[in-house]
């Protein structure tokens, strides 16, 4: 369940703290029509995130999300680094027969650089600047509905679904966001942890402010991925290796 998010809370005392490196890297970019545009450098953002839950009191757990490192940089360019935006919340669920449905407001605060910049040449041999920022400069809210149910498929498996909804409040022009997510995971022989999951956003506005891709501004997408858990024996301790 630390890892089945939507509906599920902790009770009062319990922790959950994850340490994830992400990587991702991708040379193909599109206009907010959907268009692609074309290819041009590899661009890279590498971060290293500090997430955690803690349950306050019954049904009410906190919720922390915090990129201690990001990275940015085109593969011409020198490398920013810098922290991210700050994410918190507050979740509160109930348990209605055999489901779980939370709901969550969770603020996110402008803590990274907006104007962070990188260098390159261009093909004349002149020195240019690039914003790439480690944060958006906005204050904004995602709040979140999440309805999950657990079952027992065996007697060395079980297993659970989770679908969840939300939108994001966003600030200083920038157009809010819906985002739709659902999951499907399963422990077996108690060390083995396996997960897919599916992530959607859309934009319902057409008036979009100007700027750069990494604010995800006007940005829609559905996404798949995938996640295999292995945790070690004796340990309150697990390794997980995710793709999407």
């Amino acid at each position: 369940t630390a890892r089945a998010q939507d509906g599920f809370v902790k009770t009062q005392g319990e922790a959950y703290v994850k340490l994830a490196f992400t990587n991702f890297a991708s040379d193909d970019f599109y206009n907010t029509n959907g268009d692609q545009v074309g290819q041009s450098e590899v661009f890279t953002q590498r971060n290293l995130v500090l997430y955690g839950e803690y349950g306050i009191i019954e049904n009410l757990t906190a919720i922390v999300n915090f990129p201690v490192l990001r990275t940015n940089a085109f593969a011409n360019t020198n490398t920013v680094y810098g922290i991210g935006d700050l994410w918190v919340g507050l979740k509160y669920g109930v348990k209605l027969g055999g489901f779980h449905l939370a709901a969550s407001i969770n603020p996110e605060f402008p803590t990274g650089n907006s104007s962070a910049s990188v260098s390159f040449l261009n093909e004349q041999g002149q020195e240019l600047s690039l914003v790439l920022p480690t944060g958006d400069g906005e204050f904004n809210v995602w709040s979140w509905l999440g309805v999950s149910r657990g079952v027992s498929l065996a007697s060395w498996a079980s297993g659970y679904a989770s679908l969840g909804a939300g939108v994001n409040l966003r600030t200083k022009g920038l157009s809010h966001q819906i985002g739709f997510r659902a999951e499907v995971g399963s422990r077996l022989f108690e060390n083995l942890f396996v997960q897919v999951q599916s992530r959607a956003q859309i934009v319902p506005s057409d008036d979009l402010a100007f700027g750069g891709f990494i604010l995800g501004e006007g940005t829609d997408f559905i996404t798949m991925g995938g996640l295999v858990g292995i945790t070690l024996p004796s340990l309150p301790l697990t390794i997980e290796a995710e793709w999407m």
